[in-house]
């Protein structure tokens, strides 16, 4: 059985959603959780099993049904792995099987188009993994088969080269799956 516990606010210790498979049947085999800003207070919880993103209320817990799911053959999810919301809201997803970073809006729900993609050979993306936002607004992804970080810039989408790589034995990088970027240090 897996938990999902998650800290509201931007982590801030305002509290926890605490949700079990078990209790959430839309959930098949979930695998990150991203939280939104304040001013949605909502937790994103990335289900690879259905490929799919449900999005749970701030007051969630126990056997709560979601307030949104973003499933479905148009909107780009394939293998989702990781998520990250911005500050406005918009959330961005990590796809192991498609090689790409899809964004959505606030208020999606259901089978809908994402708002951008980034996908393609100039990107790198070889199986992204983990997702991180810098203060900036830039993107930092893992990928696992790669042994890379890339990061995208704010507003980027298509087959675009990433703004910087890291790379190379002197990494040390094996698999990398999480990542997490604070101002200019990633972790």
């Amino acid at each position: 059985m897996a938990n999902i516990c998650s800290r509201r606010s931007l982590g801030l210790l305002s509290g926890f959603v605490a949700l079990t498979a078990a209790a959430a049947p839309y959930l098949a085999a979930p695998n990150a959780a991203a939280t939104t800003v304040p001013t949605y207070g909502t937790t994103w919880v990335v289900d690879h099993g259905n490929d799919s993103i449900t999005k749970y209320a701030a007051t969630a817990n126990g056997n709560s049904a979601p307030i949104a799911r973003i499933a479905g053959s148009s909107t780009g999810l394939a293998n989702p792995q990781s998520a990250v919301t911005d500050a406005v809201g918009d959330l961005f997803v990590t796809n192991l099987g498609g090689n790409s970073i899809t964004e959505y809006a606030p208020t999606a729900n259901g089978n809908v188009a994402p708002m951008a993609t980034i996908s393609g050979t100039a990107t790198g993306l070889n199986a992204p993994y983990g997702l991180s936002l810098d203060r900036a607004g830039d993107l930092w992804v893992t990928n696992s088969n790669a042994n890379t970080i890339e990061e995208f810039g704010a507003g980027q989408s298509g087959n675009i080269t990433p703004y910087a790589s890291i790379y190379g034995a002197k990494t040390g990088l094996d698999t990398p799956v999480g990542i997490s970027a604070r101002g200019r240090q990633l972790w």
